[in-house]
């Protein structure tokens, strides 16, 4: 009986990880509007208060495409992975573990990078555009009274 919890719990979870990856990719990959804050957003949608000629200027060489391309490939290519270590048969429990592995290291990766170009561009912004960039953030998410509260970090 508790086998078949564990492979049910595995299911459930590949499924929310392929639906996450998915997600991120998606946003990712165009203007999308991304509603997440600080996450791995794409960096242009969240400077749309800025003027055009101001924006070029503050995102200019950045290269996030060209440098992203590569390593959504490889999310995608871990997401098969994903899907043949959960159908083949024999089912291989280290295929799966390995492929789930790579998957979380590139999404990782995905997002190092564009916390990379975010801290590039935060840099070239001035403190009254850098906090319009926030206010910008906030409206994505929706009013205060609609988002999730906050969890306090817990003191030891």
């Amino acid at each position: 009986m508790s086998g078949k919890w564990l492979i049910g719990a595995l299911v459930v979870s590949v499924i929310v990880n392929l639906l996450l990856a998915g997600f991120i990719v998606g946003r990712m990959s165009g203007d999308s509007g991304f509603r997440g804050g600080f996450g791995a957003a794409p960096i242009m949608p969240q400077l749309k208060f800025l003027e055009e000629d101001r924006r070029r200027e503050v995102t200019r060489n950045l290269q996030t495409r060209r440098e992203l391309r590569p390593i959504l490939r490889e999310l995608h290519r871990s997401q098969k992975d994903i899907r043949a270590a959960f159908v083949d048969e024999p089912f291989d429990e280290e295929a799966l573990s390995e492929a789930l592995a790579e998957f979380r290291e590139r999404l990782e990766e995905s997002q190092a990078l564009s916390h990379r170009k975010l801290v590039v561009v935060a840099a070239r912004l001035t403190p009254d555009e850098r906090r319009r960039m926030t206010r910008a953030l906030d409206r994505r998410r929706g009013p205060p009274d609609k988002r999730p509260p906050r969890r306090e970090p817990q003191q030891r």
